[in-house]
């Protein structure tokens, strides 16, 4: 199965933190929102490789870059049910891009 996707999209994804990954750990504990930064399918095999942030709807540290996302903006990527969240634009662990398949990655609008 193949689909699209677009920057700035949300999608389900079993993310991993670079904490976990610190840990040993390779894969995402669950699925979780995303933000789509960039796709690119490979000419050579088709694949779709994402680049993706986190959003969490834990208050960031001190220091960390993590704009919250405004409610009309949880409400246009499916995230109304959350009172707050956050894009976490500073952490970007190897192994939260490449190929995607359609068991990893969910629509656009999944149920939280």
């Amino acid at each position: 199965m193949s689909r699209e996707f677009r920057p700035g999209e949300v999608i389900s994804y079993p993310y991993l933190w670079a904490w976990q990954q610190q840990r040993g750990e390779t894969e995402g504990r669950k699925q979780r929102p995303v933000c789509v930064v960039i796709a690119i399918r490979s000419a050579t095999d088709g694949n779709t490789h994402l680049a993706l942030l986190a959003i969490t709807t834990q208050p960031p540290q001190a220091g960390r870059i993590a704009p919250e996302i405004p409610e009309i903006e949880r409400k246009r990527a499916g995230l109304s049910d959350l009172k707050r969240c956050w894009i976490m634009a500073d952490e970007y662990p190897p192994g939260t891009s490449g190929p995607i398949r359609a068991s990893s990655a969910a629509s656009a609008n999944p149920s939280w």
